[in-house]
Order: C-alpha cells, then sequence, then structure tokens
C-alpha cells in the first residue's frame, strides 16, 4: 500500500486542464499515442464546433448546437447580427461549462457576404481572456 502511494505522490503534477483527442485518429509519429489538444485549444475546437453545429444535427443530443446557419440565408441586417450573438451566446453558456463567455461581437466583413465572429472567453480556472475567431460565408 506505500508503495502505490508513493508512486502516485511522485507524479508530476499535471498542467494540463483540460484535454480532447484529435476527431481525425491521428497518432503521434513516435509513440503512437493519440494526439491530443489541450486547455485554450481543447475548448476552442470545442466552442468551433458548437457554433457551426445546428440543433438536431447530433442524433442522441438534439439540443446541442447553434441554428445559426439560418441566419446566414437572410439579409445582412443588425436585427441578424444581433441574433447571432444571442444564438451563440446561449449555445455556449449551455453546452460547454468550461468556458466562461466575457463577450460575444458580431460583425460584417467589408465584402458584406461573410461574418466575422469574435467570442472573448476566460476558462472556468483561468483569469485569461481568449479569442475564437470565426469567419461565416453568407450563401445565397
Amino acid at each position: 500500500m506505500a508503495d502505490r502511494i508513493d508512486r502516485a505522490a511522485s507524479r508530476p503534477d499535471r498542467t494540463n486542464i483540460y484535454s480532447d483527442i484529435f476527431t481525425n485518429f491521428n497518432a503521434h509519429p513516435n509513440t503512437g499515442a493519440l494526439l491530443v489538444r489541450t486547455d485554450v485549444d481543447a475548448v476552442k475546437r470545442a466552442l468551433r464546433n458548437l457554433i457551426m453545429t445546428d440543433k438536431g444535427e447530433r442524433p442522441f443530443n438534439t439540443k446541442f448546437g447553434s441554428n445559426i446557419k439560418s441566419i446566414l440565408f437572410e439579409p445582412a441586417t443588425d436585427i441578424n447580427r444581433r441574433q447571432l450573438q444571442t444564438l451563440i451566446r446561449e449555445a455556449i453558456e449551455t453546452n460547454e461549462k468550461r468556458a466562461i463567455i466575457q463577450d460575444v461581437v458580431v460583425a460584417l466583413a467589408n465584402d458584406e457576404e461573410t461574418y466575422v465572429i469574435d467570442v472573448y472567453f476566460r476558462l472556468l480556472n483561468s483569469p485569461d481572456v481568449n479569442n475564437l475567431n470565426v469567419k461565416l460565408d453568407r450563401i445565397r
């Protein structure tokens, strides 16, 4: 029993709080272990997936997603821009508990065919504010 406690106590502290595997299941070329995203990169990827997924798109998790694709076909107005902000904020607050939203900024690019979304967030256990930038092309 003492041997097990000593081994556990001698392990180095983990510096990564959050980790997710790559969705294509790539392996490290030298070790063969699955590649992982950690901390901010893991949460950014999860937020991007959440934003780009429509509700009902995942069969056993029908509340996951943001439903922003329906707005991309609408005219670019301030009302639609604010609706995008609201949908994104609600989706993140409902589905991603690792991120605390500071601000969601939705702007229209110069070509008026692309929404530029900046999500400012911090990790649950960190004071640092991070930025996720997503560009959505409007399709007619």
